[in-house]
C-alpha cells in the first residue's frame, strides 16, 4: 500500500492546516526571493503536509526523515536559482491540489517533487 502524505493531506486538511501551509510556503517564497537559505522553510512545509494528514504515524515518519531531507535540501539550495525555483513551483502545485482537495493531483505532485529532488541530488553529487 502506497502512503502519500500529500494525497492524504488533501483528503483530511482543515482550514487551519491550509493557513499553516500557506504561511510556510509564503516564508519559503520570501526567503528565496531575498537570496536566503530556504532549508528550514522547505522542511516546515513538508512537516505541515504531514500534520494535515491527521495521521500520527506519517507525522512521526516525517520527523525521522528530516535529517535526510536536510542533506538533499542543502545540496539543492546551493545550486542555481533555476533549480531552486523549480522546487518552489512544485511546492505550489502540491499546495494548490491540497487546497482544492484533489487527492490524485496532490499525490502525483508530491511523487514528482520527491523524484525530481532525488534525481537532482544524484546529479549534483555526480558532478562534484
Amino acid at each position: 500500500m502506497e502512503i502519500n502524505a500529500a494525497k492524504l493531506g488533501a483528503l483530511r486538511r482543515t482550514k487551519d492546516g491550509i493557513d499553516q501551509l500557506k504561511e510556510a510556503l509564503h516564508e519559503y517564497d520570501t526567503k528565496f526571493k531575498n537570496g536566503q537559505s530556504v532549508v528550514e522553510e522547505d522542511i516546515l512545509f513538508h512537516i505541515k503536509i504531514a500534520a494535515a494528514t491527521k495521521n500520527s504515524v506519517i507525522e512521526s515518519m516525517i520527523l525521522i526523515l528530516v535529517k535526510d531531507f536536510i542533506k538533499v535540501i542543502h545540496l539543492v539550495d546551493g545550486t542555481d536559482s533555476k533549480i531552486r525555483n523549480y522546487a518552489i513551483e512544485e511546492h505550489h502545485k502540491i499546495l494548490d491540489a491540497i487546497i482544492i482537495k484533489d487527492e490524485a493531483a496532490a499525490g502525483e505532485a508530491m511523487q514528482l517533487h520527491l523524484k525530481e529532488m532525488m534525481e537532482m541530488r544524484f546529479t549534483i553529487l555526480q558532478s562534484k
